[in-house]
């Protein structure tokens, strides 16, 4: 598909949904294609402005809706059609990706959405809760800049930011409001996080300079109600701009070339084991049966994880 050359390349995640796959290009240009045979079902016209820097807001499937963000607005299109079916210019963020949350039987769109004052500004952002009926603003708290997808378990919204102070934070979450319940000093523009049981995992920092020292790329364990460090380990360069995925109690993390496979346990940090892959900068893996999917720099690699567990007596 044609698009846009940029500084650092369109990075949006796909969207697979019942025999059809729904993305955005480079040129803020959103396609459907079918499955099967990649003929394309429908495209739309531009959606958002010419820009060389990155465009990495990644598709979500909602109640026959596709739903991402630009760097002018959040969208709502039909998903049979490709129609526009509302648009909210409040909400603006090229590169963070919208997130479900679902309160009872209400369901909410979270996402984290830059300030346009002069240009593209990261450190005056807003994150919001919006109507995926009719994409309104229910809520909105300020933060420090982000383009981390928040991750929502029960009332509780983790997300990492790009401020200093409150580089990694943590939210209440109500049909009302989002309150700030801690944060920690990983400063990270991009990173997502794990949440399992009681405990937050975040892997990031190297790109940046916080509380921890600078450049150094850290994971860490925090506790999701009081916001005490558990532990925190350094991993060194490389340690960015990537999300790691969570299966069967362990962490799998793109940390610069190398995949880490990390013990999600707060007792203690344990690394299960490393392996230098020669990965692509700032990709995140993908997981599906067993087998995880990453982007070396060469090529897309598939390792099967479950294949010492079946050859084992």
């Amino acid at each position: 598909m044609p698009g846009n050359w940029m500084d650092y390349p369109s990075a949006s995640t796909p969207a697979v949904v019942e025999g059809r796959i729904y993305f955005v290009g480079s040129a803020a240009v959103a396609y459907c294609l079918d499955a099967k045979d990649g003929r394309t079902i429908w495209e739309t016209k531009t959606l958002g402005a010419k820009h060389d820097h990155n465009r990495s807001s990644s598709p979500l499937l909602l109640d026959g809706r596709m739903i991402f963000s630009t760097d002018s607005r959040i969208l709502a299109l039909d998903a049979k059609s490709g129609e526009i079916v509302w648009s909210n210019a409040q909400a603006v963020g090229k590169e963070a990706s919208p997130a479900i949350w679902r309160l009872g039987d209400k369901t909410n769109i979270l996402c984290l959405a830059v300030a346009v004052l002069e240009g593209y500004d990261y450190y005056h952002s807003k994150f919001l809760c919006l109507d995926p009926a009719d994409g309104r603003v229910v809520w909105s708290a300020p933060v420090s800049g982000s383009a981390s997808t928040p991750v929502i378990s029960g009332d509780l919204a983790v997300f990492c930011t790009a401020d200093k102070t409150n580089g990694l934070a943590a939210y209440r979450i109500s049909a009302e409001r989002a309150k700030l319940l801690w944060s920690v000093p990983l400063m990270d523009w991009s990173t997502s996080v794990v949440v399992l049981g009681k405990h937050v995992y975040a892997i990031g920092g190297a790109n940046t300079s916080d509380g921890f020292g600078e450049g150094k790329g850290r994971a860490v364990c925090v506790d999701s109600e009081t916001g005490q460090v558990v532990w925190n380990e350094v991993l060194g360069k490389g340690a960015e701009l990537a999300s790691p995925v969570l299966a069967d109690g362990k962490i799998i993390a793109e940390v610069g070339p190398w995949l880490y496979l990390i013990q999600a346990d707060p007792a203690k940090y344990t690394l299960l084991g490393k392996a230098n892959l020669d990965l692509a900068k700032w990709t995140s893996p993908a997981l599906a049966d067993g087998k995880v999917f990453l982007r070396s720099r060469q090529s897309v690699v598939c390792y099967d994880l479950e294949a010492r567990k079946a050859n084992a007596p």
